[in-house]
Order: C-alpha cells, then sequence, then structure tokens
C-alpha cells in the first residue's frame, strides 16, 4: 500500500472514530438529561398535585413555535389573573425577541449546542408550568434524543397537555382537499414529511387532556373542543385610526391590502386577476401586497388602507382578518364551505365578506364603488372583534378549557363538538 492510501484510510478511520465519539457523547448525554428530567418530573408532580389540592390556578406556559397568537394569549389570561409565560425555540421572521419572555438562547448563555439548550429550557418549563399549551409539530425538546419522551415526561410530572393547531402542524397531503394543489405548490416538502405530520398528531393525542379543533384543514382525527374564535387581539393596540378615503373608485384610488404568507395558498394570483378586471372597466384600485413584513408594518399599512384581502381558497380565518376587523376594515376572505360542525351561532354573524375566485371581482367591485358599505362593514367588523377576539372575550373561554384540563371542569356546550 502507498503512503498516500495508507494516509487516506487512517483519515477515514479517525473519520469514523470522531463520528461514533460523538453518537456516544450525544446518547450519554441524552441518558443524562433524561434521568434528571425523571427526578424533576418526581418533585413536580408532587408540587403540581399540591397546586391543585389547594385550589389555586395553573400556571400556563405556550409555546415553543413563535407565533403572535401566543403572546396574545399570554396577556389575556394574566390579565384574567393567570401566571403566563411565552417561551420558543428561535424567533420567525414577522415578530420580536421582545414579544417572548423566554427563548431557547437565553439558557446556558447561548453558548452550548442547541440540543443543550433545549434540556436547560425544559428543565425550566417543568419548574414554572403547570399547563402546557402546545401545537402539533413538537415541544421544548425537538431536534434531541429525548423529543418523544417529552410529554411522558410532563405526564409523569402531573402537568397537563393541551393541543391546538396553526395548520401547517396537521397538513397531511391526503387531508387538505381541494387544498392540497396551492399547498403542495407553496410547501413540496410537506409530502416527505407526511409520515412525521401524522406520527407527531398522533403521539401528541396520545398525551392531550384537551384538544382544539380551531377549524385549520388537515389530519386531526379527533378532538373535544371547537373553538373558531379562539384567536386573540389587543383592541388597544388593534383600533381604529383615521377613516376611509371616501373614495368610490371614480376619480380617486382604492387602496387595497394584501399581506399573503403563502401566494399559492392565499390565492393571490386571483385578487391581481381581479384587480386587473376592475382596472379594465375603468375603476382606480391600488393593489398593495405586503410579504414577510414585521406586525408592526402591517398594522400601519392596514391603517392606510381602504379594503383588506386574505385568502380565497382555504375557509375560515385566521389573525390577519381579525386586525382588519379591529381596525375598522372591510374584509375579503373565503369563509364557506366549513365542516357542519364548525358552523357556530357567532361565525354565522361574522361580518367577514365571503368571497372565492369565483365572486371575487364581484365582491371587490362592491366595495370599491361603495364607500357606505364598507364603514357599515368596518363597524360591525370592530364590534365582532370585541365581542369574539377581545382579550376579554377569548380568556374567558380559555380559562374554560384550561380549567377543564386542569381540574376536569366541564365544558359548555357551545364548545363542545356536535353529537
Amino acid at each position: 500500500m502507498s503512503f498516500d492510501k495508507a494516509h487516506s484510510a487512517i483519515r477515514v478511520l479517525l473519520s469514523h472514530a470522531l463520528h461514533v465519539s460523538r453518537w456516544l457523547r450525544w446518547r450519554a448525554t441524552a441518558a443524562l438529561a433524561f434521568c434528571y428530567f425523571v427526578l424533576i418530573a418526581l418533585v413536580e408532580r408532587i408540587r403540581t398535585a399540591w397546586r391543585r389540592r389547594r385550589g389555586e390556578r395553573p400556571r400556563l406556559l405556550w409555546g415553543p413555535t413563535a407565533l403572535i397568537n401566543n403572546k396574545y394569549w399570554s396577556e389575556a389570561m394574566e390579565a384574567r389573573g393567570y401566571e403566563s409565560h411565552t417561551c420558543i425555540i428561535v424567533d420567525s421572521a414577522i415578530t420580536t425577541r421582545e414579544d417572548w419572555d423566554a427563548c431557547r438562547d437565553d439558557f446556558l448563555g447561548g453558548r452550548f449546542s442547541p440540543w443543550l439548550r433545549s434540556y436547560a429550557m425544559f428543565a425550566w418549563a417543568m419548574r414554572h408550568a403547570d399547563v402546557f399549551l402546545f401545537y402539533f409539530n413538537g415541544g421544548y425538546l425537538i431536534g434531541t434524543p429525548l423529543e418523544w419522551h417529552e410529554f411522558r415526561l410532563l405526564r409523569l410530572a402531573g402537568k397537563k397537555l393541551i393541543f391546538l393547531t396553526f395548520g401547517g402542524d396537521i397538513a397531511l397531503p391526503d387531508h387538505l382537499g381541494e387544498m392540497k394543489e396551492a399547498m403542495l405548490a407553496d410547501y413540496p416538502q410537506l409530502v416527505e414529511q407526511a409520515p412525521l405530520i401524522r406520527r407527531r398528531v398522533l403521539h401528541s393525542l396520545k398525551w392531550s387532556d384537551a384538544t382544539i379543533n380551531g377549524g385549520d384543514i388537515g389530519y386531526l382525527p379527533a378532538y373535544d373542543v371547537v373553538w373558531l374564535t379562539q384567536l386573540g387581539i389587543d383592541c388597544d393596540l388593534w383600533r381604529p385610526d383615521g377613516d376611509d378615503s371616501g373614495s368610490d373608485g371614480s376619480s380617486q384610488p382604492v387602496v387595497v391590502l394584501h399581506a399573503p404568507n403563502h401566494r399559492q395558498v392565499n390565492g393571490t394570483h386571483h385578487l391581481e386577476e381581479a384587480v386587473k378586471q376592475l382596472r379594465n372597466e375603468g375603476l382606480k384600485v391600488d393593489l398593495r401586497i405586503l410579504e414577510g413584513r414585521p406586525n408592526e408594518e402591517i398594522r400601519l399599512a392596514m391603517h392606510a388602507a381602504d379594503i383588506v384581502a386574505d385568502q380565497f381558497l382555504d375557509p375560515g380565518y385566521g389573525l390577519f382578518p381579525i386586525e382588519a376587523m379591529a381596525v375598522g376594515k372591510p374584509m375579503l376572505t373565503r369563509m364557506s364551505p366549513l365542516p357542519e360542525e364548525l358552523h357556530t351561532e357567532s361565525l354565522r354573524r361574522c361580518p367577514l365578506v365571503d368571497t372565492n375566485p369565483d365572486n371575487l371581482p364581484d365582491q371587490l367591485r362592491r366595495l370599491v364603488t361603495d364607500p357606505h358599505l364598507r364603514r357599515e362593514l368596518g363597524e360591525a367588523g370592530r364590534e365582532f372583534v370585541l365581542n369574539h377576539h377581545s382579550y376579554a372575550a377569548v380568556g374567558r373561554d380559555w380559562g374554560l378549557v384550561i380549567e377543564h384540563a386542569w381540574r376536569g371542569a366541564p365544558l359548555p356546550d357551545r364548545l363542545k363538538p356536535p353529537r
């Protein structure tokens, strides 16, 4: 064997040895962390049971996905007297670090590997919360060897787990219906991720104390709460500030705001075609599309708009339409058809303008040419948000769901699935 070949073989052997060594350290650290978590869980089990027997309110923890909904819900529950915190793994492009109480980089000074910081974050979480509010895409130990043991450890500690959806966490391709093509256009990786999505959903349901169906389309084979108006908003921050331009599109342009997270899913091209059609008819329409922008920029743009447009393929509504209604703007978004079990009384009273690709030009024309109708819908939207999406409204119903998970208190009929 030549010197070069021998040298190359030695390098390969050393590389494999280093890889094995790292794998062994990784596993050994996970084993030590698991033993440590079991000890914490056993101590916490006693403390948690004591808190429940004394009638104390549970401490809440929202995360670890950086969705601004978590911040709003946490603030709503703090206003009701709960100790409530948010903790995330990493920040998103449309939020800021200041939105969250804790982040993984806060632990161990941010100097160690991500999975070691995840262990420290999880240990802190077990000691500082009684009720954990998760989505279906994993918990605080995601990406570590202990990912599939997290919920078992929390239940050992006497903690309660509540699961809800945000959409992507249950986006199993074969369960997306007519949204499948659009979702796969924006997220082709969903096909490859489908087995993992299914496994996470089923694993989460196994340990769930309360599961909320919020109307997201996807794979959710079981749930015990139906709550389409669960999203909350700070109505003091998101409030009317300025008047509609009063234009009817004849002399001055009517401003339409659209802020898609996913162009295919939102049906952005349908809106662009509708605006083009109205312009060809002689109407002045200014379409402003903002993508991946911070929440503060979206809020300022919304105040300057006359009409807000969201999505036209997926029925239901999320935070963006709520924000538009809160600031008194008429909103175009698709509201039908929804499954029968989601036809709640509150949803029937929602003033969002039900819009699909077929009627989009007509609905848009109706709002562009009628400033009085825009004002009426804006006022009705503001009232709807105060009644259903304000901190007081969502805090009340979150309290019912949390007490159901924490003490087994019965749910009101309006939050139960139909029989």
